[in-house]
């Protein structure tokens, strides 16, 4: 509830989000929440958005999930094995994630991507990028990513952003 809910279209292609709806405002106080019928509007809005961009929301890709461990993200499809890390830079106020295909047969790494969301570190608070799933459509995959960052006294989560990855082919 305290991130609120946010549809959007997003282009692959040129690595933006070109139009977004904020159906419930993220928020810690009741006051600043919207109203079920501003939220109905808004959501109208977005399905209409939707249509007008030719998708159709009931037809969900499935999910690839990633698995996680050591601080390590990874997914095995067949004879790719996807691994990503996460990592901070205090100096340079950035959290950084690293993206890697691991070629099964010939044992080859190859660096795909890297992300560097900028981000604060201060009162036990720091962010982290974490690969969530891949979407996989003939030859060609996609992976979503979400940062988040944490004030670890407060406990909860003040800031969230999804991200996509370029597409890419798999050979």
């Amino acid at each position: 509830p305290k991130a609120g809910v946010i549809l959007g279209v997003y282009d692959l292609e040129n690595q933006e989000y070109l139009k977004t709806y904020t159906i419930y405002n993220a928020t810690y106080f009741d006051s600043l929440c919207y109203d079920y019928s501003l939220s109905i509007k808004k959501l109208d809005s977005a399905k209409k958005m939707f249509i007008n961009y030719g998708l159709d929301i009931s037809q969900k890709p499935e999910p690839l999930k990633f698995t996680y461990n050591d601080n390590e993200w990874k997914l095995d499809i067949g004879n790719k094995v996807y691994y990503a890390t996460s990592e901070t830079n205090v100096d340079e106020e950035l959290t950084i994630s690293k993206l890697f295909m691991l070629d099964k047969a010939t044992q080859q790494c190859s660096f795909l991507y890297e992300i560097k969301q900028r981000d604060y570190f201060y009162m036990a608070s720091s962010g982290k990028i974490h690969y969530v799933a891949g979407y996989m459509k003939g030859k060609k995959i996609v992976f979503l990513t979400l940062f988040y960052h944490t004030n670890y006294m407060a406990g909860d989560t003040d800031t969230e952003i999804y991200h996509f990855t370029p597409v890419f082919e798999i050979e």
